[in-house]
């Protein structure tokens, strides 16, 4: 596979074996504990294999597939042996894999293509709209990575309100439905805006 045929926004920025802790149970000898993986990130998507594809009809075959976007890569970690190079990576869904690769220079260069990637792919996406309600009504959440936050109002079809990114003071959640998003008025007072996410 090479990234000769591929348009910019799919290109490869890291393909390689990485080695995946598997949970207790996994195996029928409780000695055993990691699973060789193959690891490739490719455009906007983080994909993970049992062994390598050999062609790019072989990219579906994975055994998990993310969002880049909808991941976070953490290097700073409480470590569950010896292994001295390790990362977890975390999905918006909950699931979360813990992986050791051979040398800091292996994790380093996929710090450096996942950070890559996810810049790349939050550029292309411009624009996300969530579907919420506010103050009991159907609206959309939308992030505009150029525009930062704002409500649109279903029943209306206007916007209720606009912030930027540089606005946004705080934001709390309860894990589940409820989002609050804390906001700086040019007045200097602060507004606060609550949605349930849908």
């Amino acid at each position: 596979m090479s990234n000769k045929y591929l348009h910019p926004s799919e290109y490869i920025t890291y393909i390689g074996w990485v080695e995946e802790r598997m949970a207790d149970g996994y195996f029928d000898d409780p000695k055993l504990k990691w699973e060789q993986r193959f690891l490739i990130l490719k455009g906007s998507d983080l994909c993970v294999f049992e062994t390598p594809p050999l062609n790019s009809e072989e990219l579906d075959r994975c055994i998990c597939m993310y969002k880049i976007y909808e991941t976070v890569l953490r290097t700073a970690i409480k470590r569950r042996d010896r292994r001295p190079h390790v990362f977890v990576v975390d999905s918006f869904l909950g699931n979360s894999h813990y992986f050791s690769v051979q040398s800091v220079h292996q994790l380093q260069s996929i710090e450096s293509a996942y950070y890559n990637s996810v810049y790349k792919s939050i550029i292309s996406v411009q624009t996300r709209t969530f579907a919420c309600s506010f103050d009991g009504r159907p609206a959309g959440l939308v992030l505009d990575f150029k525009q930062g936050f704002s409500l649109y109002d279903i029943p209306t079809k206007k916007y209720i309100w606009q912030f930027g990114f540089e606005d946004l003071v705080s934001s709390s959640d309860d894990g589940k439905m409820r989002l609050e998003l804390i906001f700086k008025e040019t007045s200097k007072l602060r507004e606060t805006k609550e949605t349930k996410v849908l």
